[in-house]
Order: structure tokens, then C-alpha cells, then sequence
């Protein structure tokens, strides 16, 4: 990023004080946007990891219903085909 030192500053500062100050300005910049990057990130994570573990969550209650169903429906099969042999 370039920061462009306004001229009435530039004459204040002279050339090596504004070049000072815009390349401080820059890694400022830099600095700042990594931080920003890395903090959303971490955020994105931490949202990412809390979903996933409720998706874990409401599969395993899902799974455990099908498969409650599953069995009930197998029992009741069972118990026909022994009526059906007597």
C-alpha cells in the first residue's frame, strides 16, 4: 500500500521525514491487515468447529432414533414370521 503524504506535511516533515512516516504508515497498514485476517480466521474456526460439533450432535441423535426405529421394525417382523410358523 502507498500513503500519500499531503504537501503541507511533506514541507513540515522533508523528504526523509515523509518517507519515514509513509513507510511506517505502510507496515502499519500491513500490520493491522494481518491482524484483521488472523482474527477472522480464528473467528471462522471457532464458528466452523461449534456447527460441526452441533451437526455431530443432531446426527448422532438422528442415527440413534433411526436405529431405535430400525429395531422396533425388526422385532416386529420377527414376531410375524414366528406367528406365521405355528
Amino acid at each position: 500500500m502507498i500513503i500519500a503524504i499531503p504537501e503541507a506535511l511533506r514541507q513540515k516533515l522533508g523528504p526523509e521525514g515523509a518517507r519515514v512516516l509513509a513507510d511506517l504508515l505502510n507496515v502499519a497498514c500491513v500490520q493491522t491487515r494481518g491482524d484483521v485476517i488472523e482474527i477472522a480466521a480464528s473467528r471462522f474456526e471457532r464458528g466452523l468447529a461449534e456447527q460441526t460439533a452441533r451437526f455431530k450432535t443432531r446426527l448422532a441423535e438422528q442415527t440413534a432414533t433411526f436405529e431405535g426405529r430400525l429395531a422396533e421394525q425388526t422385532a416386529k417382523f420377527e414376531r410375524r414370521l414366528l406367528v406365521g410358523r405355528r
